[in-house]
Order: structure tokens, then C-alpha cells, then sequence
């Protein structure tokens, strides 16, 4: 290195396609850092990731970029990480390693991956989430078009990595993004001690707030059992909705269809004189349905969580027995 500054590890590899910045944006990102802060960078990540990495450092044409990806094993990682004192990343595996060894990150939430389900798990970390119609998306569908990678300034980065860098972050200047495209939010934990996040940008703009408010209250109740203030004489907080959440009707309609296909399909099992055809018949219908109630998710994206959770749990049903599968 010929700069003397801060050491920022960048991961810029993820997973998946959709969920990894494009090699030009880090060029810029990282050229912001080196040239106007005197930071010194390391590109980790694995052999397989070259690829990118390498056109990352070509594009940088600097020596205060170092290239250790393939060059770590995961306890080595892990020992970068914590001599770093920042790691820029998605939604990654080194993310939470960086994490467990006490070394803040800024991390971009793109395609599929959603800060509050997956963020990094302590506080004072900052999380970029795009503001977009179709994110966070299914993990398991191809994306041609991530126009949420666009919604992230490697500028903008740059800038909120420097005030990261400088200590905890309690607010950003006015204008360092539009919140309309991104929200920027800090991870804390909440009175009970549970993961959560505080946006440090205006969150008006999230339709999703509400809906993410009225799940945390329901898991908080259901799984924890943990809501101080539930109503005298009622078993849960959470109150019947009619037509508040849009498309909740219509999915509420769907589950009771699924209940009396599964229903009938158990009763078409348990009956040994049953001809095949209706079995089939029966399956086909069911299958249409979980096809409308992943796309009402889709066409309704306050509903996305719940949803997902349906169209997960079904993925993960496994057996050979008729009866418990229906």
C-alpha cells in the first residue's frame, strides 16, 4: 500500500448473480475510497469469484487495492476481517463472519435479500435496502432485469462508508440518497432483546412499514409470547382484519379453498376404492392454487413474507407417506 488510511475490506462476490454489484460500480465505489480518503482496500472472497474481483482491481489500477480472494481459508478470513476495520458486502457469509468477530460492515441488501430477515446480527452496522415494487424477490426465480442494483450511488456508498467509518452512525446528512429509491437503516436490537433496524432515512416511502410492524407484533405474541399490552379477553393480540392489508381477503379465500381440496384429498387417500384420476385431479387443482397465492405475494407486496413462508414450507415437504403429504 502507498496510502496510509483506514483498512475497508470489500467482499464484492455473493451467492447469486442478481444479489452482486456489478464490477464497474465497485470500480467507482472504491476509486471514491482510495483516491479522496486515502483508504487502503482488500478484496476477499474465494477462487471462483476471480472473475469479478480481478476486473475490480484491473479497474482500480491502483496498488492500494489488494486482491486476498482464494488466497484465505475461512480462519484466515475471518483474521482479515477482524484486523480490517470496515467490511463492505452484500448480503454474504463473510457479512456474518465479520460480524462475529467485531468488525462493522455496510452491507447492500439487493435482489432477494431482505435486512430484516437476514441482516448483520449486532449493532451499528448499516444496511442499504432498494426501494423497489418487486424486492425483496424470490431466491429461487432468475432476475434478467435487477433494476434495484441501480438504485444504490457508488458515491452515496463511498460517503456513508467514511461516516461509518468515523464511528456509529446517529443520522446522515440531508440528501446523501433519496429515500424514495433506497433506505439506509443502522441494525439495533429491540426491548426484548430481538434483531432489529432503525431507518436513518425518511421510511414514509416504504409501503411495507405498517405490514412489517403488524408481523413483528404477531411473531413477538405467537412465538414468544412476549406482547405486554394484549387486549383483556382476547388469546391474541393481533385483531381480525377485513380489507385493511389489500389482497389479504384474497389469499385468507385461497387458504380456505386449499383447506377443502386438502380435505378431500386426505379423504380421497384414506379411501382404497378412490379412482386415480380424481387424486390427480385434485392434486392439479391444488397446485394451480399455491401458483395464485405465490403470485397474489407477488401482485401485493405487503403479503410477500407470508406468502413465502407458504411457498418455503411446502418446498420443504418431504416423505413417502400419501396421507402426511396431503
Amino acid at each position: 500500500f502507498t496510502n496510509s488510511g483506514p483498512v475497508v475490506a470489500v467482499q464484492a462476490g455473493a451467492s447469486q448473480g442478481k444479489r452482486q454489484w456489478a464490477p464497474y460500480r465497485f470500480v467507482k465505489f472504491i476509486r471514491e475510497l482510495t483516491d479522496r480518503h486515502n483508504v487502503r482496500v482488500i478484496l476477499t472472497g474465494t477462487k471462483k469469484e476471480l472473475g469479478i474481483i480481478d476486473q475490480i482491481k484491473t479497474g482500480c489500477a491502483t496498488n492500494n487495492v489488494f486482491v486476498a480472494a482464494g488466497k484465505t481459508n475461512i480462519p484466515q478470513l475471518a483474521a482479515l476481517l477482524k484486523l480490517s476495520d470496515l467490511l463492505v458486502t452484500g448480503d454474504t457469509g463473510p457479512m456474518h463472519i465479520s460480524v462475529a468477530v467485531g468488525t462493522p460492515v455496510v452491507s447492500m441488501f439487493l435482489a432477494s435479500a431482505f435486512g430484516y430477515e437476514t441482516g448483520p446480527y449486532s449493532t451499528g452496522n448499516i444496511v442499504l435496502q432498494p426501494v423497489i415494487g418487486c424486492g425483496p424477490c424470490n431466491p429461487n426465480k432468475p432476475c434478467s432485469r435487477p433494476d434495484c442494483h441501480d438504485h444504490i450511488d457508488p458515491e452515496a456508498l463511498a460517503k456513508i462508508t467514511m461516516l461509518r467509518l468515523g464511528g456509529d452512525i446517529g443520522s446522515l446528512p440531508a440528501g446523501l440518497v433519496d429515500p424514495s429509491r433506497v433506505i439506509v437503516y443502522r441494525t439495533c436490537f429491540d426491548r426484548f432483546g430481538f434483531y432489529d433496524m432503525q431507518a436513518l432515512t425518511d421510511e414514509r416511502v416504504d409501503g411495507l412499514k405498517s405490514c412489517r410492524d403488524a408481523y413483528r407484533r404477531l411473531w413477538l405474541d405467537d412465538l414468544a409470547d412476549l406482547v405486554e399490552d394484549r387486549p383483556q379477553g382476547r388469546s391474541s393480540v393481533m385483531p381480525v382484519y377485513s380489507g385493511d392489508l389489500e389482497g389479504l381477503n384474497q389469499v385468507a379465500h385461497f387458504a380456505e379453498q386449499g383447506q377443502r381440496l386438502i380435505d378431500e384429498l386426505g379423504g380421497l387417500v384414506r379411501d382404497s376404492t378412490a379412482p386415480a384420476h380424481r387424486l390427480g385431479e385434485v392434486n392439479d387443482q391444488l397446485t394451480e392454487l399455491d401458483r395464485q397465492i405465490e403470485q397474489a405475494g407477488f401482485h401485493h407486496s405487503g403479503l410477500g413474507p407470508l406468502t413465502r413462508m407458504f411457498v418455503f414450507a411446502k418446498e420443504n415437504i418431504q416423505g413417502s407417506d400419501a396421507l402426511e403429504l396431503a
